[in-house]
């Protein structure tokens, strides 16, 4: 009969259900628990989710406006005058457009790590 269960099948079972009551046997968790720590698990995700979204996107803002503030100064003080007045010192003006990069790189990058610190504070996850 397709119903039944066969002897082995039923032996496991009856050792599955043994196991709970055996006393050496490990306190098996709370359900209610369970299902409380995987709605708290969700919740820091959706957090964590929404906290990367929102950073990717004042980074972005802040990016480009760091950029257009760094190109308005560099046209505003005559950068690219000064590097073409100086094409016979190309490593002078290799090293001025490094050193540039660098502090605008090294700008965004604490300007952006002091962003994610302040929302990490508000979040209450830091």
């Amino acid at each position: 009969m397709p119903n039944e269960i066969s002897q082995e099948d039923g032996a496991a079972e009856q050792h599955l259900r043994s196991l709970g009551s055996l006393p050496a046997a490990p306190a098996l968790p709370d359900p209610d628990l369970l299902w409380m720590r995987a709605q708290i698990l969700a919740r820091e995700e959706a957090t964590l989710k929404a906290l990367r979204n929102a950073t990717l996107a004042r980074a972005l803002r802040y990016g480009v406006v760091a950029a257009g503030s760094a190109w308005l100064f560099m046209e505003g003080a005559g950068v690219d005058a000064w590097l073409q007045t100086t094409a016979p010192m190309a490593s002078i003006k290799t090293a001025t457009l490094a050193a540039l990069c660098a502090a605008l790189l090294l700008s965004a990058a604490i300007v952006g790590r002091s962003f994610v610190a302040q929302r990490l504070r508000d979040l209450g996850l830091l």
